[in-house]
């Protein structure tokens, strides 16, 4: 701290060898060089999912302009709603595409080396606080905790966060020692940051403010407390301003950041949530989605809207979800209060609790990270040093001291608390970990000084607190357990859209080996990688062991009338795809699969009405123009069937089969130079067309 504190506990330790910060920087580079290398061999690390699915995605239209539908994905509609997730990431991400030519592996490596800047202003911030000791402890705490390590490699916030924090606290630190407006202005911008990667953070605001207000008072600056909110408060609006004003201008209403605090908040709190999976208990009765992601939103939009009976904003539905959530507490508050017990334990307890990745079954299988610390040796580690600082500084009174440690403690309670009512999950915690990681540079520090000075006695009773703390932070006092399951599950995903679908099945294998029995996902997805490879009888056997499991799974019914059709049972296909539109309507695939099976049956006049809401509902999609085309032209529509063959686009694959269509109801009409033009177009788009060659020599 400021030379008031010289005579800390903490700053007595011996100056420790100028080598030993880049020592502990070069370890924190070589670790993240070998997970990097682990990467290299990961298939998630150029096919992410989930929530990094919808980051690089977001990312990568940012800098390409094209906010098509990913693969594999549907159209999440970012551009035209208020933001569902926080947009700071997805910026930062945008911007180390753009350095790196949108290259995924670069984009990891940037990220670790972020991960290094935090590690150095770590140690600053700790050697500010508590002296050069308790620094490179808290630095070297952050370069090898491996959790942290593991989200530098992923297109996820948490480094962007935690980098954040710790300039955040930089900054009120070095205010709490200068003052004025545009530091505290400072202050209330690196906050208002922090929230639009995590909107949480909003709730520091206040919490900041009044310590910044509490500590002018015990200083006597009374004069400095109105400039100080005025910093603040200018701070986070020219910060969270104009993500709020666009939002209003993209969809007309006030969204301070994101649209998604009902819906996380109903998650937390229903009759099903077991406080940390991400569970719409209502999904079914909204979207034909199992497993919901960030690009699922706008058809949960829809079915919430059918619900109530009317267009909804998104701040409508989120105060649906928010109402729902409420009523909950409201009828059980009883089961609500123990939900919230159990997600303060889970939160701070031993175990990584999944959300996006199965962190701890990660961890089992990585060479690396199943040897460097974790969270419970952190957290036992800060609790020790916490108690040593209180009372080290309950003795000296050092009033800076006492100041910024209650800055510290309000930070951190405050974090943990506004994630209580929604859920808990790994990276939500990750912010607490430089928090912890400088009360244990204290606490070490402290001990070392205590050896030097000959109390060994007292160090070695602090050792022993820490070894009682440590392992109570080890208990699991909740009952989790990762799921192996799922980790194969995403793991043989990954390898399906990288296309080796080899290697998908027998991922897919083990993860309906070691699945939920109530999780219909992975033989659906099994039975979708086996329907690629054309392994018919094994996917349709798949597709209804997850119908077995979940009658109401919309995508399982809908790939077994694939199945189905591709065996050449289009009655029973066809049975299966009415089903799928009569639990969701608005299934625009399953129609156009229906018309097409129905004009094989030789029914064109029931397949030209799905066709032509499929046509409303995909106006420009070629292969619906082709299949609407050739319905009226069976049902004798002929001018109407003509129009619509002719609106496909030469650059869809149905172009050279429409104008082949069109060359040969063009010959019967005795317009033999016109079909010849058409099938000259046809092959001009597809040379290798064996239908317009054929037809073309029979002309000429």
């Amino acid at each position: 701290m400021s030379a008031a504190n010289e005579h800390s506990p903490s700053t007595e330790v011996r100056p420790p060898r100028r080598w030993l910060l880049p020592a502990i920087l070069l370890v924190a580079a070589l670790l993240r060089g070998l997970y990097f290398c682990e990467l290299l061999e990961s298939p998630e690390s150029t096919a992410p999912a989930l929530d990094a699915a919808f980051h690089d995605h977001w990312a990568r239209a940012l800098v390409s302009g094209d906010w098509s539908a990913p693969r594999f994905f549907p159209d999440p509609q970012i551009q035209t709603t208020p933001y569902f997730r926080p947009p700071a990431y997805p910026m930062f991400l945008a911007g180390l595409y753009a350095v790196s030519g949108g290259s995924p592996f670069v984009a990891r490596a940037l990220q670790m080396l972020l991960g290094l800047v935090a590690v150095g202003m770590s140690f600053r911030l700790g050697r500010a606080l508590f002296g050069r000791a308790a620094g490179l402890v808290t630095a070297a705490g952050m370069a090898s905790t491996w959790t942290l390590v593991f989200f530098e490699g992923e297109l996820m916030e948490p480094v962007l966060v935690l980098t954040i924090l710790v300039g955040l606290l930089m900054a009120w630190h070095r205010w709490w020692q200068v003052g004025g407006l545009w530091r505290s202005a400072l202050g209330g911008a690196l906050l208002g940051v922090f929230a639009l990667a995590r909107p949480n953070a909003l709730v520091l605001v206040p919490v900041v403010a009044v310590w910044a207000w509490w500590s002018l008072l015990r200083r006597g600056l009374r004069e400095r407390r109105w400039p100080m909110l005025a910093g603040i408060t200018m701070g986070v609006v020219v910060t969270v301003a104009p993500v709020t004003l666009r939002n209003y201008l993209v969809a007309g209403e006030f969204v301070v950041i994101t649209s998604n605090g009902g819906v996380n908040l109903y998650i937390g709190n229903n009759p099903v949530a077991d406080g940390y999976t991400a569970r719409i208990p209502i999904l079914h009765e909204l979207a034909a989605v199992q497993g919901w992601t960030c690009f699922d939103q706008p058809a949960i939009v829809r079915g919430v809207e059918r619900v109530v009976g009317r267009r909804l904003s998104a701040g409508e539905v989120s105060d649906f979800f928010t109402s729902k959530a409420l009523e909950f507490v409201w009828q059980q508050p009883g089961e609500a209060l123990l939900l919230l017990a159990k997600k303060a334990v889970l939160f701070l307890g031993p175990i990584e609790v999944a959300n996006n990745r199965e962190l701890e079954v990660e961890r089992a299988h990585s060479l690396l990270l199943r040897w460097l610390p974790g969270f419970p040796f952190a957290l036992s580690l800060g609790v020790v040093g916490a108690f040593m600082l209180w009372r080290d500084l309950r003795r000296e009174r050092d009033l800076e001291g006492v100041q910024l440690s209650v800055l510290l403690l309000a930070v951190g309670v405050a974090w943990f608390a506004s994630h209580l009512p929604f859920f808990v999950a790994d990276r939500y915690r990750v912010p607490l970990v430089p928090l912890l990681w400088l009360a244990a540079g204290y606490g070490i520090a402290g001990v070392l000084e205590r050896w030097r000075k000959g109390a060994k006695g007292r160090a070695w009773r602090w050792v022993g607190s820490w070894l009682v703390v440590l392992l109570v932070a080890q208990v699991p006092w909740m009952d989790y357990r990762p799921d192996p399951g799922r980790w194969h599950f995403q793991r043989a995903d990954a390898w399906r859209m990288r296309g080796e679908l080899d290697r998908a099945i027998a991922e897919f294998r083990l993860a309906t080996a070691a699945a939920q029995p109530t999780d219909p996902l992975p033989y659906n997805n099994l039975g979708g990688a086996l329907l690629q490879k054309r392994q018919l009888p094994e996917a349709i056997e798949c597709f209804r062991q997850s119908l077995r499991i979940d009658p109401g799974y919309v995508f399982a019914r809908y790939n077994l009338a694939l199945a189905l059709a591709n065996t050449g049972r289009d009655d029973l296909a066809r049975n299966e795809l009415e089903e799928v539109l009569r639990r969701d309507p608005e299934g625009v695939e399953a129609r156009v699969q229906l018309g097409a099976i129905l004009l094989r049956m030789g029914l064109p006049g029931q397949a030209l009405p799905h066709l032509e809401r499929a046509r409303q509902m995909l106006p420009k999609a070629g292969n619906v123009l082709f299949l609407c085309g050739l319905a009226m032209l069976d049902v004798g529509r002929g001018e109407d069937g003509q129009r619509v063959l002719a609106e496909i686009g030469r650059d869809e694959p149905q172009f050279a089969d429409a104008c082949v269509v069109l060359a040969e109801l063009a010959a019967k009409q005795g317009a033999r130079e016109r079909a010849v033009q058409l099938l000259e177009r046809a092959l001009a788009a597809a040379p290798g067309h064996a239908g317009a060659a054929a037809l073309l020599r029979q002309l000429r």
